[in-house]
């Protein structure tokens, strides 16, 4: 089978690698010039920087761990976070850290302190009217002195980076970088494996889905730390900074610390974080009908799933669609499902 990859992303690289795994010819197109979509990542000051924002891998899922673990070897890196709140700096998820410092708190008091200012900035809402899918999200207590945000078994961030990585996995695949939009169009295929977002490939039929996007801020020549600082406050307008020598443990006496204001999607920057409540819930819902109709594509990853997926379930995702596709089981997930 002659198969068209749309993303050269985690999404878009798994599938490559599962297909040609199983003998399916492929062919990889990317509107970016580089592989690795949001993760890339290059050196910066002698600093390995994730041009897209932080991305710390952790996950629960062994044989994800065990596909990835082909292509890199990881180190232990896990990621550790400190709020910056109106009651000080304090470690988050709320534990008893955090309470010996600002003094114990109950789930309202901790969501009020720490993710209502957060996320009105993160989503350019209020917290009420975040999906119950994205408020579930949030940690709330540990009863414990662990400083670790995530508690997944496996973690850790790529030896030599993600791009290192992603090139592993595409290696000896065709893979255009640096194309047009529908420059993959110009070709005949026997299936479409599309990473984008899914109203671009039906050419905004049902309209245009909302998405909040990312501008980034980096600061070179600053002192090094070891933690993500969350600015869970109203009076600074990023989310969230971070120190980029942290991922690889580069030992550099100044590093890169970069910073990240939420906006919206409007055209001219990036899709990062779907929005799927309300009406754009009914609309994603006409555009996953088409897909579970046409036998010819596969949607996958956060985009063409409109799905808020980490970086674990991505691939997941991918390699359940794929060994679907292989086994000529080709099903578009339930676009009403969570």
């Amino acid at each position: 089978m002659k198969v068209c990859i749309v993303g050269a992303g985690l999404a878009g690289a798994t599938a490559a690698f599962q297909l040609s795994k199983h003998g399916h010819q492929v062919e990889v197109f990317e509107v970016r010039t580089q592989i690795g979509g949001n993760c890339y990542d290059k050196l910066q000051n002698g600093v390995m920087v994730h041009q897209y924002g932080p991305h710390a891998f952790h996950t629960g899922n062994p044989v994800v761990w065990q596909f990835l673990n082909q292509f890199t070897r990881f180190n232990d890196v896990a990621l550790r976070v400190w709020a910056n709140t109106p009651l000080g700096m304090i470690p988050i998820p709320f534990n008893n850290q955090s309470a010996k410092l600002v003094g114990d708190m109950t789930p309202k008091m901790i969501r009020d302190l720490l993710f209502k200012d957060y996320s009105q900035k993160q989503w350019g809402v209020s917290w009420t009217e975040l999906p119950k899918s994205i408020r579930n999200r949030v940690p709330l207590k540990r009863a414990s002195f662990e400083s670790y945000y995530h508690l997944d078994r496996y973690q850790g961030i790529p030896e030599k980076g993600y791009s290192e990585m992603f090139s592993a996995m595409l290696e000896g695949k065709s893979v255009h970088v640096g194309c047009k939009e529908n420059d993959w169009r110009r070709y005949k295929w026997d299936h479409v494996i599309f990473t984008g977002s899914i109203d671009t490939y039906y050419g905004f039929c049902h309209g245009e889905l909302p998405y909040r996007s990312l501008r980034f801020e980096y600061f070179p020549s600053l002192p090094r730390r070891e933690v993500q600082i969350n600015e869970c406050n109203p009076w600074n307008s990023w989310t969230r900074s971070v120190d980029h020598s942290h991922w690889l443990r580069q030992k550099v006496r100044n590093t890169v610390i970069s910073r990240e204001y939420p906006c919206e999607f409007d055209g001219s920057n990036e899709r990062f974080y779907p929005k799927p409540w309300d009406a754009a819930l009914a609309q994603y819902a006409k555009y996953a009908r088409l897909a579970q109709s046409d036998p010819k594509v596969t949607f996958v990853g956060r985009l063409g799933t409109y799905r808020y997926l980490d970086m674990d379930k991505t691939v997941a995702q991918t390699m359940a669609a794929m060994s679907r596709l292989i086994a000529g089981k080709k099903k578009q997930p339930d676009p009403l499902a969570s």
